[in-house]
């Protein structure tokens, strides 16, 4: 006799576990997970979900080739998801592809090829269109082209397949509009896109990879960007130039001066310009020891005078910069000697002169200890700039005097800071050249950060805090200044990704380190060390930053990992959060993840082998619940999460074959919101239609397809898309085509608790089933996965309408069947909503 029982499931919020894990029945998420979720999300209160289907964006701009999908996230209102392919980059937002100005078409041939007319529309073969408003050739309005046989005012157009568009049999074309799609060209090879790492602040990100410069990727405007190297120099230019002259007075004294323009902030400084007191052309230099240069006129320098030699042709060997002068053969002649070391400039081996340069006197003589003396010092204006600061040389340094909105300066004897230097040009740009290129950049306490080059990978970078390029630092060093350091560890790991949370963590490929201020002080070049937290090592893949931790995957890309801060040991843990559902993480690797804010907090991981991994993460609550989502005739190849109104929309490509031809399609998660059955979208790679109701609907880019279909809320029988459309027997006003998406939740081994054991090695079955559902439409479920029961679910709907949404509990009768699982399947293959917020069984066991 079979002892029976009622058993409850009320919550799926464990997410997937792993068969290894069954015998843990000890375990809170025993109660609450789940063996299976395929295509199922799971809800961080508990319930799960099928989740909402995907909505066709565009191709991607040459499908031979992989992309990558980033985010750009100005504000809630301007967003875009930005495609990086090798060689292009284009953009996407809200669900549609970023195009350039229409024009409107002259006319269109019936012909094969239809020729395509507009006086001067400047596009280019290769280059991608839209057609939209289309009256008259209905087929094709909505739809992207390549140019073809581009002349100056007319052009002929390719699918995407390459076949030559033929109008001929189509109706007469009325009026149209073409656009060209907003593209703009990339250095990046398609094997480093999933290299690059990148951050944002404000209009730019910062795209970094260790073959390239640092570039940054500029929006200028709505449909205006632009890709341009990154520079490491202050963003004021320096004084054009500067002169210094005697005011008032007179004595044997000298000094010297210089002037850099500051921003607004003050925080930005250019560097510093020489004053100029008289400057004397070269006309030759001999190649002698010393070498002997000769000046236009007579230059009146004694021997020591500090001079600034610059733009020697042809005797570069002798570099722009200061020098003293060593001997003076005639009144227009010196001889130089290197301030560094005091040596003399011997140009016997030295290229030949050819022609130019100039010598600087750049010392005012004068006593400025006698009372009334001064020496003023000038400048020309400098584009942005708000003031001036003016320095002057003591001791071998240029110290601070003073600082003006005005281009002239007094001295009157003011006493020189040298703890306050200007800029020093040699310290900037430590990344000139292949092998010196950062792998990682990020932001941490208004500085970029930037570290991981392939000649010193343990090395990082930091700018002048408020600034975006302005790696300069003064001597002696000064709180403001950039920063540069080197991690100090056994092994010589690159630094992969710069993460900030309340402190700077930088992931390597075998440590995670974190750089902390000394006494919770500002971070200046004095404050800061560099301590080991874990030693787990990083990938490539971009981690994802949450509300209070950092999810990263492991060196071996098998494994996700959770770093955050643990006050009890007063560092940074991190801990293997795939531990639960190993088999969704063995034999495969995680190539691309991004994070969802909104509806939900959830982790999409892309997998190796095509296949989507969904993390429902709330720490706070202790939920990370993991579910599996896969996509017929696709597999995902990147994902990024992109804020679009009250939602993170989900971008994602994915790679389908339609006709023969491999395809790679961006695509957009749609919304699981939705105000009537009418408006939910639980189809992928689909299209939607809404306005006057009509029989055909045109879905070129799944020719040769089985779809599902939603019209006005009901199901219609699947059909294969032929030549670009299907047709329907009724008209429908409101329709959502694409490809069908099989959801399976599926229970963990049914325990039974007032049994032995728990029931474990007893023979079980379920009878009554009550699933407790909200929104929901096609209720199946079921002992087996091939023998499931549907919920009855008309009441008092008309048969031409669709039923109307299930909240409450749905009961279910399976079929009778013993195992010693007893697992339950709920199942929606239709292109409908289902919500278990909870399910009940009454089961027995023998």
């Amino acid at each position: 006799m079979a002892d029976r029982t009622s058993k409850l499931f009320r919550s799926f919020a464990g997410g997937v576990i792993s068969p290894e894990m069954f015998g843990r029945l000890d375990l809170d998420k025993f109660q609450t997970g789940v063996a299976r979720a395929d295509n199922f999300l799971i809800l961080p209160h508990g319930p799960a979900q099928n989740r909402a289907g995907s909505k066709f964006v565009n191709e991607a701009k040459d499908s031979t080739k992989k992309v990558r999908v980033i985010r750009f996230n100005y504000s809630r209102a301007q967003t875009a998801c930005i495609e990086l392919g090798g060689g292009a980059i284009r953009f996407h937002t809200n669900g549609a592809t970023l195009l350039e100005t229409g024009q409107a078409i002259t006319s269109i041939s019936q012909a094969n090829p239809g020729v395509v007319n507009k006086v001067a529309h400047g596009y280019s073969n290769d280059e991608w269109v839209y057609l939209y408003n289309f009256v008259g050739m209905p087929e094709l309005g909505g739809r992207f082209f390549r140019v073809s046989g581009a002349t100056a005012d007319s052009l002929t157009l390719q699918d995407m397949a390459g076949n030559l568009l033929d109008t001929s049999a189509l109706a007469a074309f009325v009026s149209g509009t073409m656009a060209r799609v907003y593209t703009l060209a990339s250095p990046y090879l398609e094997s480093e896109l999933f290299d690059i790492t990148y951050t944002q602040d404000k209009d730019v990100i910062t795209l970094a990879h260790p073959n390239h410069p640092v570039r940054e990727l500029r929006r200028l405007g709505a449909a205006s960007w632009q890709l341009v190297e990154a520079t490491w120099a202050p963003s004021l230019a320096q004084p054009a130039s500067a002169a210094a002259a005697v005011k008032t007075g007179s004595g044997a004294v000298a000094y010297e001066y210089a002037v850099t323009a500051v921003d607004a902030t003050g925080v930005d400084e250019s560097y510093p310009r020489t004053a100029v007191v008289a400057s004397f052309s070269i006309t030759g230099i001999t190649k002698a020891n010393p070498g002997v240069i000769s000046t236009s006129v007579v230059h009146g320098l004694p021997v020591g005078a500090r001079v600034q030699i610059v733009n020697i042709g042809g005797m570069t060997q002798i570099p722009d910069g200061i020098y003293k002068v060593n001997t003076v053969p005639t009144t227009s002649s010196l001889s130089l000697k290197r301030i560094t070391d005091d040596t003399v400039v011997d140009t016997t081996s030295f290229s030949t002169w050819t022609a130019g340069g100039e010598v600087r006197s750049i010392e005012v003589s004068n006593n400025l200890s006698t009372a009334g003396n001064a020496n003023k010092i000038t400048w020309p204006a400098v584009t942005k700039a708000a003031r001036y600061n003016v320095y002057k040389l003591r001791n071998g340094l240029y110290g601070y005097i003073g600082q003006t909105t005005l281009l002239e300066f007094i001295d009157d004897n003011i006493a020189a800071d040298v703890l306050r230097t200007p800029p020093e040009p040699g310290l900037a740009n430590p990344f000139p050249a292949p092998g010196d290129y950062p792998a990682a950049v990020g932001y941490y306490a208004q500085r970029r950060v930037l570290g991981g080059t392939n000649n010193r990978p343990q090395n990082g970078w930091m700018t002048k805090p408020g600034t975006e390029s302005n790696l300069t630092a003064s001597v002696p060093a000064q709180d403001d200044d950039s920063i540069s350091f080197r991690i100090v560890s056994g092994e010589n790991n690159t630094i992969k990704h710069i993460v900030a949370l309340t402190d700077l963590l930088l992931l390597t490929e075998d440590v995670e380190w974190r750089l902390v201020t000394q006494n919770s002080d500002a971070l200046t070049p004095s404050t800061f060390e560099v301590k080991a937290q874990s030693y787990v090592g990083c990938n490539n893949v971009r981690p994802i930053l949450t509300s209070r931790s950092v999810l990263f995957i492991q060196q071996s890309g098998t494994r996700m990992r959770e770093m955050s801060y643990d006050w009890e040991v007063n560092q940074y843990s991190a801990n293997d959060i795939s531990l639960m559902a190993p088999q969704l993480f063995d034999g495969y690797t995680i190539v691309d993840m991004a994070f969802q804010k909104a509806p939900y907090p959830i982790a999409w991981c892309v997998r190796s082998d095509g296949a989507l991994l969904g993390l429902t993460y709330v720490p706070e609550h202790k939920v990370a619940a993991w579910h599996l989502h896969v996509t017929v005739n696709g597999a995902f190849e990147s994902v990024c999460t992109v804020p679009e109104g009250t939602e993170d929309a989900v971008y994602v490509v994915v790679r389908r074959t339609i006709q023969g031809r491999t395809v790679r399609n961006i695509e957009r998660f749609s919304t699981r919101r939705f105000a009537t059955l009418a408006d939910s979208f639980f189809v992928d790679c689909g299209v939607s239609y809404v306005g006057t109701p009509k029989t055909t609907f045109y879905v070129p880019h799944l020719e040769g397809q089985e779809v599902d279909i939603l019209a006005d809320g009901g199901v219609v029988g699947r059909q294969t898309v032929t030549n670009g459309k299907i047709e329907l027997g009724v008209p429908a006003g409101k329709v959502h085509v694409g490809l069908p998406i099989k959801a399976v939740l599926e229970t963990l081994p049914l325990t039974l608790e007032q049994f032995p054991a728990f029931g474990t090695g007893m023979m079980k079955t379920n009878g009554k089933l009550a699933l407790r559902v909200k929104d929901s439409s096609n209720i199946r479920a079921g002992q087996k996965i091939d023998k499931l029961t549907t919920f009855n679910q008309r009441s008092t709907e008309n048969y031409d309408t669709a039923p109307a949404l299930k909240d409450g509990i749905a009961s279910i009768h399976p079929p009778a069947g013993w195992s010693y699982d007893a697992p339950i399947f709920v199942v929606q293959d239709q292109p409908l909503p289902v919500t278990i917020v909870a399910l009940t069984t009454v089961a027995a066991g023998a």
